[in-house]
């Protein structure tokens, strides 16, 4: 065999078996590494997933304080606005039940209760009195009347002789009739539209007592003898279950 057979006769060291092993090798380091790569990945997905949640979980409740704290304030707001419309009217009383009469002394019929109630003729207290209308009236027609009272303590002391009695009567003021004159507080427009819900839920049975005082309207349930001061409509929609 010459020396160039013997050449051509040697083993490849392409082909030896440390070489197959290492490439062996490197392919499973290949393959962990990728499946390293891989962990790494889903890992940061899955981490930048909750990051993302607990960022719009933060969001929507930094929303939902924003939202709670406009409420708050819209509240704040309608009870002061409230509340200098029925400062307003802290004076006033209204009486209802008394049909027009041509010709009619309003302030006559005044001093009639205002002696039912136990008041002397020097101790009526001073009023302004009128019917609430812009209209022409007709006799009998059944038109509110406003009692304007010139100190806050007067008012207050003829609304508790009243509430104390409830006696008083047309016949009282010299009609020909013992129908019964009501007397109760002049309230503003969002007390009176909750008061006429609040009366409607007492006819039906849901609500035991409806009144009002110092210009806000309560109620009353027959299953509790709590009262609940009303100052919104949508506070009456729990006593409609």
């Amino acid at each position: 065999m010459t020396k160039n057979d013997s050449k051509r006769n040697k083993p490849d060291d392409n082909l030896s078996p440390d070489h197959d092993v290492s490439n062996n090798e490197l392919a499973r380091m290949i393959s962990n590494q990728g499946k390293t790569t891989q962990g790494q990945i889903d890992q940061l997905g899955k981490d930048l997933r909750d990051e993302l949640k607990q960022g719009l979980g933060e969001i929507k409740q930094e929303l939902n304080d924003v939202r709670a704290n406009l409420n708050r304030i819209k509240l704040d707001v309608h009870d002061n606005t409230d509340a200098i419309a029925r400062a307003k009217l802290a004076n006033d009383l209204i009486i209802s039940g008394v049909p027009f009469t041509t010709g009619e002394d309003l302030y006559g019929c005044y001093r009639s209760w205002c002696a039912v109630l136990g008041y002397t003729v020097n101790a009526v207290p001073a009023v302004d009195i009128r019917r609430l209308t812009r209209q022409p009236l007709r006799d009998g027609n059944n038109c509110l009347i406003l009692l304007q009272f010139a100190i806050t303590n007067q008012r207050n002391d003829f609304f508790g002789r009243y509430l104390g009695s409830r006696s008083l009567t047309l016949r009282q003021a010299g009609f020909q009739s013992d129908g019964r004159v009501f007397v109760n507080e002049n309230l503003t427009p969002a007390a009176r539209r909750i008061k006429a819900k609040a009366i409607d839920l007492k006819k039906e049975g849901k609500l035991s007592n409806v009144y009002s005082r110092s210009g806000v309207v309560h109620v009353k349930t027959a299953e509790s003898d709590e009262t609940f001061p009303i100052k919104a409509e949508q506070e009456l929609l729990e006593f409609r279950r």
